[in-house]
C-alpha cells in the first residue's frame, strides 16, 4: 500500500510496545521518517532499532513520558531538530489501569484524564499550528 507518506516526519507515543509500536512500525514501512516516543530510554532506543533493521527507514527514540505534560512541547521541539516538524501524530497515551472503574481513586481518575485528554491536547497544539502553516490537512482520514 502507498500511503503517500514517504520522507514525512511522523511523531509516535507510547511507542515501544503494542499499539504505538504497531503503528510507528507501520508508518516506517511506507517511508516515514519515524519520531518514537516512550517512557523508558532503554527499551525505546531498542526499538528504534529494530524498526530501522524491520523497514529500513529512519527512526529515532525519545525518552518521554505524556504524563510530564511540561516535558511534551519540548519533545516536540526536540523532534523538531532532530528530524523536522512532525507532519503526523499519533497521540498514543495509555489510559486508565485495567480493573473495575468503580474501584478508582481519585488519582487514578486524575492519572487518566491527564494521559487521555491533557497530554493528547498538548500534543496537538504544539504540532498542529506548523503543520497548518506548511498547508497540511488536519482533519482526520
Amino acid at each position: 500500500m502507498n500511503l503517500g507518506i514517504e520522507g514525512k516526519v511522523a511523531l509516535v507515543m507510547g511507542a515501544s510496545r503494542g499499539i504505538g509500536r504497531g503503528a510507528a512500525g507501520a508508518l516506517a514501512r511506507e517511508g516515514a521518517r519515524v519520531a518514537i516516543a516512550s517512557r523508558s530510554p532503554e527499551r525505546i532506543e531498542a526499538t528504534a532499532r529494530e524498526l530501522e533493521r524491520e523497514s529500513e527507514a529512519e527512526v529515532q527514540g525519545f525518552a518521554a513520558d505524556a504524563a510530564e505534560l511540561s516535558m511534551l512541547p519540548g519533545l516536540v521541539r526536540q523532534v523538531e531538530e532532530r528530524l523536522g516538524p512532525p507532519e503526523i501524530l499519533v497521540t498514543n497515551t495509555g489510559g486508565p489501569p485495567v480493573g473495575e472503574s468503580l474501584g478508582f481513586d481519585p488519582s487514578q481518575w486524575e492519572a487518566a484524564y491527564r494521559g487521555l485528554v491533557l497530554a493528547p491536547l498538548l500534543l496537538i497544539e504544539a504540532t498542529v499550528p506548523a503543520m497548518r502553516e506548511r498547508g497540511a490537512s488536519t482533519s482526520p482520514r
